[in-house]
């Protein structure tokens, strides 16, 4: 059970709500860490901005790079033993196209070659964190979030 309590979409403020207009974009949905982070607005804008920056306009223009990102990203919650970031992540990652192999492979230590990489690393670890010190409650697979085609 989550640490903070959820600002459910149908309760927040009009500066939440704001932000949950850019969160659906991103995603679809809201999810139960947007929904904890919301307490902040300000905090929840800035994590979409490098999030749609760094990770979401890769989808597009370098889908095999956003596989790289969804390693590290597996990479990192695995570390961190974030089942929140797991149960999202694990998921995209397959629908972009890894194997059960590279996610698997992950779990060794030869990761980190490049600095964008460990910039996306060190992203994680913050979104992993936050997720495990909040206790952020797991969503149903059919309520996670998901990569959006415009």
């Amino acid at each position: 059970m989550a640490r903070v309590r959820m600002i459910k979409p149908e309760e927040a403020d009009a500066d939440t709500r704001e932000v949950y207009d850019g969160v659906r974009k991103q995603w679809g949905r809201i999810s139960n860490f947007s929904q904890v982070l919301a307490h902040q607005p300000a905090a929840l804008a800035g994590w979409m901005l490098p999030n749609a920056a760094i990770r979401l306009d890769n989808v597009k223009s370098d889908p095999d790079y956003v596989k790289v990102q969804q390693l590290v990203i597996i990479k990192t919650s695995a570390l961190n033993r974030s089942a929140y970031c797991m149960s999202h992540n694990v998921p995209l990652g397959r629908k972009v196209g890894l194997t059960e192999a590279q996610i698997k492979a992950t779990q060794g230590g030869d990761y980190m070659h490049s600095p964008e990489l460990t910039v996306f690393c060190g992203m994680w670890n913050y979104s992993n964190r936050l997720c495990e010190a909040l206790h952020v409650d797991l969503e149903r697979p059919d309520k996670r979030i998901d990569f959006q085609q415009d």
